[in-house]
Protein backbone atom coordinates (compact mmCIF):
# COMPACT_ATOMS: atom_id res chain seq x y z
CA UNK A 1 0.00 0.00 0.00
CA UNK A 2 1.38 3.39 -0.98
CA UNK A 3 0.61 6.66 0.78
CA UNK A 4 0.99 10.05 -0.86
CA UNK A 5 2.73 10.74 -4.14
CA UNK A 6 5.89 9.49 -5.77
CA UNK A 7 8.55 11.92 -6.96
CA UNK A 8 7.44 11.60 -10.57
CA UNK A 9 3.88 12.70 -9.71
CA UNK A 10 4.93 16.19 -8.54
CA UNK A 11 4.78 19.02 -11.08
CA UNK A 12 7.09 22.02 -11.31
CA UNK A 13 5.35 25.16 -10.03
CA UNK A 14 2.41 23.29 -8.51
CA UNK A 15 1.11 24.43 -5.12
CA UNK A 16 0.06 21.76 -2.63
CA UNK A 17 -1.93 23.07 0.33
CA UNK A 18 -1.72 21.26 3.66
CA UNK A 19 -3.47 21.82 6.94
CA UNK A 20 -2.17 23.34 9.10
CA UNK A 21 -0.06 25.32 6.67
CA UNK A 22 3.48 26.43 7.51
CA UNK A 23 5.98 28.25 5.39
CA UNK A 24 9.52 27.06 6.10
CA UNK A 25 11.65 30.16 6.48
CA UNK A 26 15.42 30.55 6.22
CA UNK A 27 15.48 30.79 10.03
CA UNK A 28 13.65 27.44 10.32
CA UNK A 29 16.16 25.83 7.96
CA UNK A 30 19.17 27.20 9.85
CA UNK A 31 17.74 26.22 13.23
CA UNK A 32 17.02 22.67 12.05
CA UNK A 33 20.54 22.39 10.60
CA UNK A 34 22.08 23.59 13.86
CA UNK A 35 19.96 21.26 15.98
CA UNK A 36 20.77 18.23 13.82
CA UNK A 37 24.43 19.27 13.36
CA UNK A 38 23.96 19.26 9.60
CA UNK A 39 26.54 21.84 8.53
CA UNK A 40 26.71 20.97 4.85
CA UNK A 41 27.26 24.15 2.77
CA UNK A 42 24.20 23.30 0.70
CA UNK A 43 22.04 24.19 3.71
CA UNK A 44 24.10 26.87 5.40
CA UNK A 45 25.43 29.11 2.59
CA UNK A 46 23.33 31.91 1.18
Amino acid sequence: MQFGRTFEEFEVGAVYKHWPGKTVTEYDDHLFCLLTMNHHPLHMDS
